[in-house]
């Protein structure tokens, strides 16, 4: 066995995808490539994709090559919740994996037709401003041998929020929020303030108030974007009356 298959091994994860940039970096070049493909040390899932002879990988291992390919992604909204042990609330059974990424960022085509149990779907909203704090907004756990970056459960609500543009979107930010008590308030002021979005801010705030979570009363309100006038994010929604945005009909009775 060459020193270069060697480190290749000890490098690579297990259920682990990597990608010619990737092997680029360890001086594995195409030529390479091609011989530990027909050695059996490698195999083929994609075109301009390879894991360890054997393996069958599944999504986090396609995110891990993304990941180390350079790709400005991460798991959010939804997975990210459900990755850090709250997503209790959340109805994912065969749910889309949730990924975030910078404006302009795409997933190359391995990555949408792989092989995965759940697909991927990518968000690249100018959500936030650049000045939050990289320990506000991102952490990394293990699924396996594979380390991932993903959002933190602050961000990861934010990301759950901008999803709401209609009232079947309100249902999942509702329910990971009933969850949430624990949020750090730090983080949350750092994120609402760097907030691009007015209705993703409003949303997060009335459902923290509506289940009284104590992290909420810490949130200084006077240094947040909220905005001025209504949003109705769809027809017929009833408008909240502190918040001024919309919620399902129904949903004020008893609301904080």
């Amino acid at each position: 066995m060459d020193a270069k298959i060697n480190l290749l091994l000890s490098q690579l994860p297990r259920a682990a995808v990597t990608t010619p940039s990737w092997l680029r970096t360890l001086d594995i070049d195409r030529n390479l490539t091609a011989r530990y493909l027909r050695s059996g040390w490698l195999a083929s899932v994609a075109a301009g994709a390879y894991t360890r002879a054997g393996d069958s990988p599944d999504w986090p291992g396609a995110l891990w090559g993304l990941q180390k390919a350079g790709c400005p992604v991460w798991a959010g909204g939804q997975t990210a919740l459900e990755l850090s042990g709250l997503g209790q609330n959340l109805a994912m059974g065969a749910a889309p994996i949730t990924l975030f990424g910078d404006p302009g960022a795409r997933l190359p085509k391995w990555a949408v037709g792989g092989p995965w149990r759940r697909p991927l779907t990518l968000f690249t909203p100018a959500l936030l401003n650049e000045t939050v704090a990289e320990s506000a907004s991102f952490q990394t756990v293990s699924v396996g041998e594979i380390a991932l970056k993903i959002s933190t459960p602050e961000r990861a609500v934010l990301e759950v929020a901008y999803g709401v543009h209609e009232e079947a979107g309100f249902e999942p930010l509702d329910h990971a929020m009933q969850g949430l008590m624990t949020l750090r308030p730090g983080a949350m002021q750092s994120l609402l303030e760097q907030c691009r979005l007015v209705r993703v801010v409003r949303l997060v705030l009335l459902l923290a108030e509506h289940y009284q979570h104590s992290w909420v009363k810490r949130i200084d309100l006077s240094k947040l974007d909220l905005g001025s006038g209504k949003r109705q994010l769809w027809p017929g929604s009833s408008i909240h009356p502190k918040y001024l945005i919309s919620v399902p009909k129904g949903f004020l009775h008893g609301a904080a």
